[in-house]
Formats: C-alpha cells, structure tokens, sequence
C-alpha cells in the first residue's frame, strides 16, 4: 500500500508569497505470500474491498492498512508544514526595523502596528541593539494605530531598553 500526497503549497495571505512546499509519502507492505486456506478471502483482501464503505478518518478507516499508511504520510506533512509556517520570516522582520520606542513600568510601545499585521497577543522576544542578545520578551495588549502598538514586557523589565530590536516569538 502506498500513499503519496503530492504537493502541499503555503502561501503567504497578505501578499501570496511562496513559503514553501512539501510532500509526504509512506509505503507498507503486509500483505504476505497470497496463500488462500480452502478459498476464503483473506483479511486484507477484505479489508482492501470495503475500502469504498468506510468514512475517512473513522476508526474502522484508521485500523486499515490504508488508513495507517494515511496517517504516517499526513504526519510527515505536518512535520514540514510546522517547520514552515513556524519559521518567521526574519528577512521580512529585519527589513521592517522593528523596535522598543518605549519602556517603562511594564509597559512597552513598539513601532508596529495595524499596517504591519500586529494584533494583541502577538509575542515578541526583544534583542538588545548592541549586542543582538537576548533581553525580554513582550506581548502585545493594545493595537493603537498603523506603526504603533502598546505591550506588557513579560520578562527583561529590567534590560529591556529604547531602540532594543524585536522579532517574533515562534
């Protein structure tokens, strides 16, 4: 039994952009020798029959050989499909230039906002701009306009500074 999902293509939505492609397929084999015992039907050849009365995804699907052979190639998908869509898009982020503007008591506003696809709840780990280093992490609480959005500093009250880079959290 082989599955093969052949092309799998992620876009980016706010300007159709290619992220990448991926593919996945698994191959199983259990069928045997073909040895009938008095010309009953094997399990698998049954199994293999019934394939058209079975809904996909459901339990009696998922405990055939085409279902399983299914799942193993869909895992495979998700695998790569994480991996894309997991990884930002740091060249987009670095042209951006985004930033800390300010920081103080918790609170931090950053230079980007409704235009550049910000929402609240969006997370931020936040570099320092000397040193790229590390410094905080924030989250975005209110969106106030195009380039200007007010965070919560989750970590690196303390070193999180005006100017520091922000990138976001994956």
């Amino acid at each position: 039994m082989r599955v093969k999902i052949e092309q799998v293509r992620v876009l980016r939505v706010s300007d159709g952009r290619p992220l990448g492609t991926v593919r996945g397929e698994e191959e199983k084999t259990t069928r045997g020798v073909g040895l009938e015992l008095f010309g009953k039907p094997r399990k698998m050849d049954m199994e293999f029959y019934g394939l058209d009365s079975l809904d996909f995804g459901s339990k009696r699907f998922l405990g055939t050989l085409m279902g399983q052979t299914t799942v193993e190639a869909l895992n495979k998908v998700h695998k790569e499909l994480r991996g894309i869509i997991a990884r930002p898009d740091s060249n987009w982020y670095s042209a951006q230039k985004f930033k800390i503007l300010s920081a103080e008591t918790g609170m931090a506003a950053i230079n980007a906002g409704k235009a550049d696809g910000i929402a609240p709840g969006d997370r931020f780990n936040v570099y320092a701009v000397e040193s790229g280093v590390l410094v905080g992490k924030i989250n975005v609480i209110t969106v106030w306009s195009d380039h200007v959005s007010q965070t919560q500093i989750i970590t690196g009250q303390e070193t999180i500074r005006p100017g520091d880079k922000i990138m976001p959290e994956f």
